[in-house]
């Protein structure tokens, strides 16, 4: 009986000394829409994840929960294209300027809401839930050139739809129509 006292106390001891030897674990936290909207505007963090895409140097996606990069994926392509130019909701969608690059490309963004078929290839199908879908948002990046229909580059999704939100209501956004005027573009609503 002792013995086997013993041995149950021991075990405990052994237990709780593991435990506080071992190294902590803690889940990943995201910093959701904080780190790409800031009282509704575009933060830096974005014009600089936007800017090294288009030198095309990679950086981890911290703030979004999905990025796709649709160079060379016609499929992906075509569907921010439809959501862009072909749906009636997004004829005419609302863009944040994010400048120019170094070869006169018009960086923006899009806000976008995908319908479920959409969404469900864009996420993938096993990131798809069955709710929910209609009040996702993400945004499209494009390289806006004149006399050429704008070049998709790829798409963001938030942890949430509320940066998105927040960022359809900055300043900063404008028409696709005010954008041409704006800038000399052509091509931009009606793709060349």
């Amino acid at each position: 009986m002792q013995v086997r006292q013993i041995l149950f106390y021991a075990f405990i001891v052994v237990t709780f000394i593991w435990g506080c030897v071992a190294p902590r674990t803690r889940p990943q936290k995201y910093p959701g829409s904080r780190g790409t909207v800031s009282k509704g505007r575009a933060t830096e963090r974005v014009q600089e994840f936007i800017t090294r895409l288009s030198q095309q140097t990679r950086i981890p996606p911290r703030p979004y929960k999905v990025w796709l990069d649709v160079n060379g994926a016609e499929e992906l392509e075509k569907i921010l294209s439809d959501l862009l130019f072909d749906e009636g909701r997004n004829t005419n969608p609302k863009v944040l300027s994010l400048g120019t690059d170094n070869d006169g490309a018009h960086l923006a963004v899009s806000i976008v809401k995908p319908n479920p078929d959409a969404a469900a290839v864009l996420a993938g199908r096993l990131a798809m839930r069955s709710k929910g879908w209609e009040t996702r948002r993400g945004l499209v990046l494009m390289h806006l050139r004149s006399n050429k229909a704008p070049s998709i580059v790829g798409w963001l999704r938030f942890k949430n739809h509320n940066g998105a939100s927040q960022l359809e209501k900055a300043q900063g956004m404008i028409s696709f129509e005010d954008l041409e005027r704006l800038h000399g573009l052509t091509g931009i609503i009606k793709p060349i």
